[in-house]
This record gives C-alpha cells, sequence and structure tokens, in this order.
C-alpha cells in the first residue's frame, strides 16, 4: 500500500546512525507537517486501481520532502505517509474490512499502529 517503514529507516541511519526508529521513539516526539503530507498523497499511484505493487525506492523523493524539518517531526511526518498510505489503499476495497493485519516491521511501530487504528474503523492487529 505504500513505502512501509523504508524511509523511515533510511532517514534514521542517515541522521542518527540507527538502523530504525525503536518504539517510534523519535517519531512520537515530533509533530507531522501536514504540507509534506499533502504533497505525497498527490502522488497518482494512489489514485490507480489495484493490482499495483511498488519497490523500495519508489517514494525516493520522500525524504526529500522532509530535509527541513528536525529528526523527530521528519521522522514523525514519514510515519504519517506510511500511515496515510495504508489508508488511502483502504479506500480500494470492496467494502469496509473487518481488521486489518499489519506485517513487516511496521507492526514493531506504536506510533504507526496508534495512526493506524486511530483512522480505521477496524481493529488493526
Amino acid at each position: 500500500t505504500g513505502p512501509a517503514n523504508a524511509p523511515i529507516n533510511d532517514v534514521m541511519m542517515r541522521r542518527r546512525g540507527l538502523p530504525y526508529d525503536k518504539d517510534g521513539a523519535l517519531a512520537r516526539r515530533g509533530h507531522v507537517e501536514d504540507g509534506a503530507l499533502e504533497l505525497f498523497l498527490d502522488d497518482a499511484y494512489f489514485s490507480r486501481m489495484p493490482p499495483k505493487s511498488l519497490d523500495r525506492n519508489e517514494f525516493s523523493d520522500m525524504i526529500g520532502l522532509v530535509n527541513e524539518l528536525s529528526d523527530a517531526d521528519a521522522v514523525a511526518t514519514l510515519t504519517g505517509m506510511s500511515a496515510a498510505a495504508v489508508l488511502r489503499g483502504m479506500e480500494h476495497c470492496p467494502e469496509p474490512s473487518d481488521r486489518l493485519l499489519v506485517t513487516g516491521g511496521g507492526r514493531h511501530n506504536p506510533v504507526l499502529m496508534e495512526m493506524l487504528r486511530v483512522a480505521l474503523d477496524c481493529p488493526v492487529e
């Protein structure tokens, strides 16, 4: 549905020398930059109907959208972008989902999981 944790991990490595935002700690201290989020969601990918797929570098320009932000705001914004990408993907479901199953490293990020839980009308597991 979107870039998942790859851009978050890239920014963490580049700025902090850490492989990921452990427990979403840095994102929790930051604020999502709405302008960057809106620019990200303007990508034509989100309006295309499935089936569709992405590779790790599909949204490589999204890191440029957070270059001027503090570390915490950059990671919070990238986390918000990942959650928003999932929400946009859910818009293509033929009917409301009974639950959302999160796989990969994102399932360990409590900030991302909370963003999804708040935005969706179904359990997020």
